[in-house]
């Protein structure tokens, strides 16, 4: 409750849970599965995401290695979660 409170404060966020936020940042994003077969997004939810993925990519930049071994270590399917978020 509290990091879905900060996800837009990311200084604060940082602040509080450094780089352990990955993991209930992580648990925002929708897994792949519940994404139609065309993977098509409400406008609604892709916002919703941007500001989770704003905030990860914050933590990576300042964290790097811890941040990663978070995700590593506590999270399922990180990178199953960032996949419709990647712009190729």
């Amino acid at each position: 409750m509290i990091t879905h409170e900060l996800v837009e404060k990311i200084e604060i966020l940082d602040e509080v849970f450094g780089a352990r936020a990955v993991k209930p940042l992580h648990n925002f994003l929708p897994k792949l599965s519940q994404y139609d077969e065309l993977l098509k997004f409400d406008h609604n939810e892709i916002m919703k995401g941007t500001v989770v993925i704003r905030a990860l990519a914050f933590l990576f930049k300042k964290y790097q290695e811890e941040a990663a071994q978070v995700a590593i270590d506590e999270t399922i399917n990180f990178t199953e979660k960032l996949a419709p978020y990647v712009n190729p």
